[in-house]
């Protein structure tokens, strides 16, 4: 199959992307996937794990298209991850770096690392192919030996210490007929989709230096820190320091130590930040909403609350900040 033909095949989004499209046009897009435990409880699922993917330990990748309009939330893995851009583009943030790919693209990402991918229009295809641990010491055995980027990269995929947090790869189209083989045929068989597979990481090793580009590993506590803010700034309404400390299986004086320490602010200081930031966006663009309808959109148990909290941080009531804006327009 020719790459135009297989790219034509998304060109109209599945029922799931278009749901997705319509909450994200609504600005209601959800912030996080969430799981629970067996008691009932919520827990952040910011960790994918191989065995969502790999049933056995006899496949040598999983391949898919990365949903457009999927909700954008840091999370890790257990397996390498590799995203190809074959059409469009797409945002990545990884240890408090954004980047944008464009089409020819590719980015490797290391077990472990949190990242979020953005994929946020109705043209742009992006392809995931996931790699096993197990699978790596057969893939890469070849690879490793040489003196270059890609070879020093792979070498450390599987360690403790990883050499980088990914590797980024410019201008790789010569890759796309592979893809689409993998795509096509990579569920054959197993000894077809190891020499697919094979044939792939080959290409990805053959590139010029000058198109690898590392992206530099953050500390563990860096990179949860991360997760944790983003996970803050998307569930201002309900996040409490108790339940966000059980989403990421923590106690509540590790993880607001752990906030001080990485940020310099308290729980209460980043949540109330944002919250108020939260406020003054609908107290300007909804005036319709009213002052209860706003306390609960944010998170506050009365209308009190919000006042109180909002004078101490303007010195003004939300009521007449309301009115400053529309004289002010």
């Amino acid at each position: 199959m020719e790459v135009d033909t297989f790219l034509a095949q998304f060109a109209t989004l599945s029922d799931e992307e278009l749901k997705y499209k319509q909450l994200w046009l609504e600005h209601k897009l959800p912030s996080i996937p969430v799981g629970f435990d067996q008691k009932g409880n919520s827990i952040a699922d910011i960790t994918l794990w191989q065995s969502r993917f790999f049933l056995d330990d006899k496949r040598y990748f999983h391949i898919e298209k990365h949903g457009n309009y999927l909700p954008n939330y840091i999370h890790n893995h257990e397996f390498l991850e590799i995203e190809v851009v074959m059409r469009g583009l797409c945002v990545q943030e990884m240890n408090g770096n954004r980047f944008t790919l464009e089409e020819g693209d590719v980015i490797m990402i290391s077990p472990s690392q949190y990242h979020a991918v953005s994929v946020y229009d109705d043209i742009s295809v992006v392809i995931n192919v996931l790699i096993p641990r197990y699978a790596f010491d057969s893939l890469f055995a070849s690879f490793i030996k040489g003196e270059n980027i890609f070879a020093r990269y792979v070498a450390s995929l599987g360690k403790t210490k990883m050499f980088a947090a990914g590797l980024y790869v410019h201008d790789c189209h010569e890759l796309f007929p592979t893809v689409v083989s993998m795509y096509l045929e990579g569920d054959r068989s197993v000894e077809l989709g190891k020499a697919l597979i094979s044939a792939f990481i080959a290409r990805l090793a053959l590139q010029e230096a000058d198109q690898y580009q590392l992206i530099e590993v953050g500390s563990k506590s860096d990179a949860r820190i991360g997760a944790i803010l983003h996970y803050i700034q998307e569930n201002p309404d309900k996040v409490s320091l108790k339940t966000l400390s059980y989403a990421f299986g923590l106690t509540p004086a590790y993880m607001s130590a752990l906030i001080h320490k990485m940020t310099g602010s308290t729980f209460g200081a980043l949540l109330t930040r944002r919250r108020m930031g939260m406020v003054l966006q609908l107290l300007e663009q909804e005036p319709a909403m009213t002052l209860s309808q706003i306390a609960d959109a944010v998170g506050y148990e009365s209308v009190q609350h919000l006042c109180r909290v909002f004078r101490r941080c303007y010195h003004l009531s939300p009521t007449e900040y309301r009115h400053h804006v529309i004289v002010m327009r």
